[in-house]
Order: structure tokens, then sequence, then C-alpha cells
């Protein structure tokens, strides 16, 4: 019933925050007089509070105080780590003994990996254990999935394709938006932004490889990046926050590579022109921006 209110899991940790810290402040309050609850009404309160992280810790996993959060902050750690050393192991046995295999034995030991790497995300998921490790798994996936792609066109010997970082992005935010992954967002955005930019070189007549060459080709991905949030309601207040943060970065590279090197840029103009054009529409925006956040404190105050 509780839980119902609740679709994720980082909603559900910071009412058990809000829990925790209203807790600590009403003992405050009572033990400086300001305020004295009966003790039906301590009693209602303390079996709801705990009724809540009841429900909360059976749907969602969270910490429900500050010694579990340390304690889950800690194993966090510990098994990134883990997973990081047995990512190098990984990587230093395939460089050791991938070539003594057969073209068949790689090709099915990359698909078994991509695939089995998969199942173990969605059984992670569906016993229900902790979201961390879950999307710890799923990132696992997404790695061996890039790497089988990369490898599979080395052994056929595959033209290198924009195409790829297309199938890369779809994956990492179907990662993300089913585990609730930031990171994983953040890696399918920036797959993403590298599919539309070689694209927009493409379009110039430009090989696609060269799509660092002109900043400006940042710009589409980047105002694209900016409307997500504003056009669809994301899931969490991090969603919004990567996409307003990447699409942000995305703009502002453009601006101060032409206003750095005015050669780079799509504009026929002189170099010097186009660099200063560019660091007054840039200074410019910076004061509209700190203009409108002086305002805004204005009215609030």
């Amino acid at each position: 019933m509780f839980a119902a209110s609740m679709t994720t899991r980082s909603a559900a940790q910071q009412r058990a925050d809000r829990i925790r810290a209203f807790e600590e402040e009403l003992a405050a309050l009572e033990q400086e007089g300001a305020l004295a609850l009966t003790p039906e009404q301590r009693r209602a309160v303390r079996e709801h509070h705990a009724a809540l992280l009841a429900e909360y810790g059976r749907a969602f996993d969270i910490d429900k105080s500050t010694q579990s959060k340390q304690l889950s902050l800690g194993m966090r750690i510990a098994s990134f780590l883990g997973a990081l050393a047995f990512g190098a192991s990984v990587y230093f046995l395939y460089y050791r003994y991938w070539g003594l295999l057969t073209t068949a034995v790689q090709v099915v030991v990359l698909i078994a990996a991509a695939l089995g790497s998969l199942a173990l995300t969605v059984w992670l998921d569906a016993r229900g254990a902790s979201p961390y490790f879950t999307k710890l798994a799923a990132l696992v996936a997404l790695v061996c999935f890039v790497l089988d792609l990369g490898v599979l066109g080395q052994i056929f010997n595959i033209a290198p394709t924009d195409r790829a970082f297309v199938v890369w992005g779809a994956l990492a935010l179907l990662l993300a938006y089913a585990y609730d992954s930031p990171l994983l967002l953040l890696a399918g955005l920036a797959w993403t932004t590298v599919f539309l930019a070689s694209r927009t070189a493409a379009l110039t007549g430009a090989y696609w490889g060269e799509w660092m060459s002109r900043p400006e080709n940042l710009i589409a991905a980047g105002a694209l990046t900016l409307a997500v949030p504003a056009l669809l309601p994301q899931r969490s207040a991090a969603f919004a926050a990567v996409y307003r943060v990447a699409g942000m970065i995305m703009l502002f590279i453009p601006v101060i590579a032409c206003g750095t090197d005015g050669l780079n840029s799509y504009l026929s103009a002189p170099s010097d022109i186009v660099e200063a054009s560019t660091r007054s529409s840039g200074s410019s925006g910076l004061r509209w921006r700190s203009g409108s956040a002086c305002a805004a404190n204005g009215r609030t105050s």
C-alpha cells in the first residue's frame, strides 16, 4: 500500500532519509521543551514510520539507518573494485589465449559473454537482489556488448561505421531506464551524441570519423539532449540532471572551441571575427543567466 506511491528506489530512499531526520529533530524539540507529543501520538507516528520503512525495505531494498547506508556504501566500493579487478583479469586472459582459439570458438565466446551477462542482469533483478549489483551487472553486459561488436568487426574485417554508436547508445539507454542507472544513461547519451555529430559531419560531405574537427557538429545533439527533460517527464531528478548537464556541455564545447580557434568553424568569416563574436555571445549568455538567477533570488527573498 505504501510502496504504491513510490515508483523508484531513489524516491523511497529520500522518504526514508526524511523519516530519520524527522525523528532526530523531534527528539531534539522534545528535549528542548518546544514540542511535547502525547504517548498515543508518539506511538502512532512510530508505528506509521516503521510500517513505511518495512514496506520500502521489501519493495526497494533501501538503507533504513545511517549505519546501514555506510555499510552499503562500503560494500558498493568493495564490489566495484572487485568488478574492476575481474575485468582486468578477463582483459589480460583475453590477450594471452585469444589467438590460440579458432574463429568459431571466438564467435561463440563473444556471443555467450554478451548474452550471459545480460541474462545475469535479468536474473538478479527478478531475484530481488540489491539494485546496485543489478546495475553493476547491467554495466558489465553493456561493456561485453560493446567489446563484442568491436572484436567481431576485427575478426570478419568489417569496415568501421558510425552506426555502431547508435546501437551501443540504444542498448545503454534501454538498460538505464530498465534498471534506473544514471551512469548508463550518461554512456548512452555520449554514444548517441557521437552518432548525431558524425551524421552532421557526413551531411557536409566530410568523413564521419572527422566529426571532432568541427565543433558545431555537437550543437544539434546538445539541443536535443536539453529538450528531452523539458518535453518528456523523467523517472527521477538524477535523470533530468544528467540530460541538462550533458546538453549544456555539448553546447558549451562549440562556444569554447570557436572562441579559441575560429579556423575550425563552419563559418566562412575570418577567424578573428569568429573568435570575437563567439566570445561575446558566450559572455552575453553568462550575463543573462546571472541576471536571471539574481532576479529569481530577489523574487524568492
